[in-house]
């Protein structure tokens, strides 16, 4: 098997990546010696006081377990069949409870974990060789909308969609979940964060 092509030079091109994720796995197992989703469980969901979050698997049995769809032909069926192999790698590896997700989202709000200059990284975005910003950070979306800054981003894996959006200027943090993975939750998010300013 041969090398995939470079799409570009390093740093003229944003492009987004899952195999970026892939690779960061491989590298905190490299440099940690652990397995990255205990890592990222020992000192990210703990401290967070993520109490459910776990790796995924088809064989345990998780209490309260929602199931994935697809839709096919106008019929909604389950999730095609994924590998194992596929649920641990670090690019969509975690079943999260919806508490869980919050105390995430709070943790982050917070700047907890990292030092100050760390999160300002992570909300900066990514410089170009040419000197041209493309409105990612990392792992956050960072756009305007409706003259608020909005960082977020959206998900789909084994027939789920799950999106984020954080409304930095307002408080107000948004996240959509879905079990049938052809469901866009963008206009959802939005509409609920119309409704929302329009309240306050």
């Amino acid at each position: 098997m041969g090398l995939l092509p470079r799409r570009s030079p390093p740093g003229h091109k944003f492009e987004y990546s899952n195999s970026g994720y892939l690779l960061l796995g491989i590298i905190i197992r490299t440099v940690t010696g652990k397995f990255h989703g205990d890592y990222i469980r020992e000192h990210i969901f703990e401290p967070l006081g993520m109490k459910t979050t776990r790796i995924a698997t088809d064989a345990d049995i998780v209490p309260n377990r929602v199931a994935g769809y697809r839709m096919s032909n106008g019929r909604i069926l389950n999730q095609e069949w994924v590998s194992p192999t596929f649920n641990q790698t670090a690019d969509g590896c975690f079943l999260i409870s919806l508490d869980d997700f919050l105390a995430w989202e709070r943790g982050v709000r917070a700047r907890a974990l990292l030092k100050p200059e760390s999160w300002s990284q992570i909300f900066t975005p990514v410089v170009l060789k040419s000197g041209k910003t493309h409105p990612y950070g990392f792992a956050w979306e960072i756009t305007q909308r409706g003259g608020q800054t909005v960082h977020g981003h959206d998900g789909s894996f084994r027939g789920f969609e799950a999106i984020l959006s954080r409304y930095i200027e307002e408080d107000l943090t948004i996240i959509a979940l879905a079990n049938l993975v052809e469901v866009d939750l963008a206009p959802i998010t939005e509409h609920i964060a119309k409704l929302m300013r329009q309240e306050r």
